[in-house]
């Protein structure tokens, strides 16, 4: 539900959050509290004053919100100081519509912070190499796994290009996790055709963070 990712941005300083999901949070109870307040006392600077006891637990919608739809639907504009995701893109289905929904929403000199994880999801995680899942061709994995509901096998260049096609400005791109050589030759001959279009190099990637800006 992401209300840790909340609290986490309030207790460092945040005036609101707003949190973009599809779906509304699954539940707000008791032990929503109690495993902010145990996170909260592991040395995370979590307010964890956004959920409010009122006989239930409810959220407080001065400082959280959520807008229940996907980034392309926000009916905003010039709204935002800051966008932020952590192992959330690998899933956007439309790229291009998602990052000029994020140009359109950002305030003038608005950034941007995205962790996006290239590696295996679900069924194809460790054990399995990280990479396996660019090795099954397009029409296997769509009956795998249907659009919105899998990891989209995108590129770490396919985000780079749709985010200056949107008209934002990169300001760092930098890898934080990487296959090592053995990995790659391992799948390099297994590999579905649109990969092995790719350079080595980026292959490798598995995590990577981008930060950007709105001009």
């Amino acid at each position: 539900d992401c209300l840790a990712i909340a609290s986490l941005l309030i207790g460092m300083g945040a005036a609101h959050v707003e949190l973009v999901e599809p779906f509304p949070p699954a539940c707000l109870n008791q032990v929503q509290l109690r495993i902010l307040k145990t996170i909260q006392q592991n040395g995370f600077k979590l307010d964890t004053t956004i959920l409010r006891e009122e006989g239930e637990i409810v959220l407080d919608k001065t400082r959280v919100t959520y807008q229940n739809c996907f980034m392309e639907a926000l009916p905003l504009q010039n709204a935002y100081d800051y966008i932020f995701s952590f192992h959330v893109l690998e899933h956007v289905e439309d790229l291009p519509g998602f990052y000029a929904a994020c140009h359109k929403v950002l305030k003038p000199g608005g950034q941007m912070f995205h962790c996006i994880d290239f590696s295996a999801h679900g069924e194809l995680e460790d054990p399995l190499p990280p990479l396996d899942h660019q090795t099954y061709p397009d029409w296997i994995h769509d009956l795998m796994y249907p659009p919105y509901y899998r990891q989209t096998r995108f590129f770490l260049s396919d985000h780079t290009q749709a985010t200056m096609k949107a008209g934002l400005v990169i300001d760092e791109t930098r890898v934080t996790r990487r296959a090592d050589a053995a990995c790659l030759d391992t799948v390099w001959p297994r590999l579905r055709s649109k990969a092995k279009l790719i350079p080595r190099d980026e292959l490798a990637v598995l995590e990577a963070v981008v930060v950007s800006h709105k001009g």
